[in-house]
Parts: C-alpha cells; sequence; structure tokens
C-alpha cells in the first residue's frame, strides 16, 4: 500500500543517497591522487584505439613541441600559445573531477567537458604525421589519413549502435507513466511528481513540478489548493534525499489514492512497484 511503499522509499534514502556515493561519501573520502587517476585512466579508456593512440602520441609531441620553445610563451605567439591553452583546459578539467572526488561514480557524461580538449590533441597528431609524410608523398600520406580516420569512425559508430540498442528499454517506465498521463489528463493538467521529472514530463507532455522544491508542507497544499494537481507520481529509480517533513505528508494524506501502478516490483515481497501514479 501506499503507505508502505513512502516507509520503504524513505528507509532507502537514509541507507544509501546518490549525491553521497557520488562525491566519494564523507564516511569514505578518497585521497585526491587516487581519484585523479581514477579519473584520467577511466576518461583515456572510454577511447577507442585509433583515438586514444593518436591522443596519447599528440599528447608527447605538443609537450615536447612546448618544452623546445617554452620561451615563445612570453613574445605572445599566438600558436604556441593555442597550444598551452588546450593543455591548461585538459589539466584544470581533470584536477576540478579530481579535487572534486567523483572517483567513486564515474560516467561519460561528466567528460564531455574535456574531450573536445582530447580530439584537439588527437587531431594535432594526424596533422603532423600529414604534414610530415606529405613532403614524401601526398597520396601516401592522403590515403594513411582516410584510413586512419574510417577506422576510427567505425569504431565509434560501432560503440554508439551498442549503446543505443542497450538503452532503448532504460526508461520504458517512466514512458509508460507519463503516457498513461497524457491519455488520462488534459494538455492545460499538472502534476506533482517524486523522481525522473524530465523523463515523465517529457512522455506525458504535461508540466510537472518535483516535491522537493517545496519547502514546508505548507507551501505544498497552497501550491494544491491553487493550482489543482491532478495527479501525484512516486517513482523510486533512485534513492534519493528528500525531507522527512514530505513523507509525513504523504503517509498521512487520505486524498492520495493509487490509480496506476507500474511493475515491477522493489521489494522482495512484491508489494512496491517502481512508479504508482
Amino acid at each position: 500500500d501506499l503507505h508502505r511503499l513512502i516507509r520503504r522509499q524513505r528507509q532507502m534514502c537514509i541507507r544509501d543517497r546518490f549525491y553521497t556515493s557520488a562525491k566519494g561519501g564523507q564516511f569514505n573520502p578518497r585521497p585526491f591522487l587516487n581519484s585523479l587517476f581514477d579519473q584520467t585512466f577511466f576518461s583515456i579508456g572510454l577511447l577507442h584505439s585509433v583515438i586514444a593512440i593518436a591522443f596519447l602520441l599528440g599528447l608527447i609531441y605538443m609537450i615536447y613541441q612546448l618544452l623546445l620553445r617554452y620561451d615563445y610563451i612570453f613574445r605572445k605567439d599566438q600558436k604556441i600559445n593555442q597550444s598551452y591553452f588546450v593543455l591548461l583546459w585538459l589539466l584544470i578539467s581533470l584536477l576540478f573531477f579530481g579535487w572534486n572526488n567523483y572517483g567513486n561514480y564515474m560516467e561519460e557524461r561528466y567528460y564531455f567537458i574535456f574531450y573536445p580538449a582530447i580530439f584537439l590533441i588527437a587531431a594535432l597528431f594526424l596533422s603532423s604525421m600529414y604534414d610530415f609524410l606529405r613532403k614524401y608523398s601526398r597520396n601516401i600520406s592522403i590515403a594513411l589519413l582516410i584510413i586512419i580516420l574510417s577506422f576510427a569512425a567505425f569504431q565509434n559508430i560501432s560503440h554508439m549502435d551498442k549503446i543505443i540498442k542497450s538503452k532503448v528499454n532504460s526508461e520504458i517506465h517512466p514512458k509508460i507513466a507519463g503516457l498513461w498521463i497524457k491519455d488520462n489528463s488534459n494538455p492545460e493538467d499538472i502534476f506533482l511528481v517524486k523522481g525522473e521529472m524530465a523523463e515523465i514530463q517529457y512522455y506525458s507532455q504535461r508540466r510537472a513540478r518535483e516535491l522537493s522544491t517545496f519547502n514546508s508542507s505548507k507551501e505544498l497544499e497552497e501550491y494544491i489548493l491553487n493550482n489543482h494537481p491532478k495527479y501525484l507520481v512516486l517513482s523510486l529509480y533512485y534513492p534519493q534525499n528528500v525531507a522527512d517533513w514530505i513523507w509525513s505528508y504523504l503517509s498521512n494524506n487520505p486524498h492520495l489514492i493509487p490509480v496506476k501502478t507500474i511493475l515491477p516490483y522493489i521489494d522482495k515481497n512484491n508489494q512496491i512497484p517502481i512508479i504508482t501514479i
């Protein structure tokens, strides 16, 4: 029932909080260097062999060139300063993630900030390789560059295809909830939601507001009286840190009646569905 569902979700929140896990946890802090090395090897490991090799060789080449021309930075040489900028872009990004201790929770999406720098360095190596080989044979240098880029494209397209196919149904439950709300509401209706707001709002094509944006039960009550939300959605995909007053309000509100449950169950006794509207 709804009360059991709320109590169970509150226990899950207390036991495991996403932010604590992502940051490495105040109870299990990670040394800065450990986190930094984890970030570096993880981010480079996501690259496929062609780009990874080009990046590493390009990085070595760039550092070598800068060491030979370190005095050019004081001459405001544009090309040298561009190289310094790209290196600082890469280094500061890695230091940022290492310092924030994200080593316990790493995902590809967090690294978009410095992948452009990685690709620029890889492109520098390929461009330098082309310029070197062109002195001996322009046709061979072009053919080799096309082969390398084609193989790199094949690796990334294959990776992309696998990811898309594996994620096709990853948001199937919020999709079902959103489509159900769309079929059982009017375009001007709104709803309240706890968890997966973006996904459910997208599929429902209805306006939504997250419960955690309220500061008190009084504020929530005033919103309900003024805006008349049609549904409240409890999505239990991930444990989240929700204020105690919200749990108390949901547990003791006789006006909340489950009208739609979406399986599977998340508990061993098969009593708590993953989404309840």
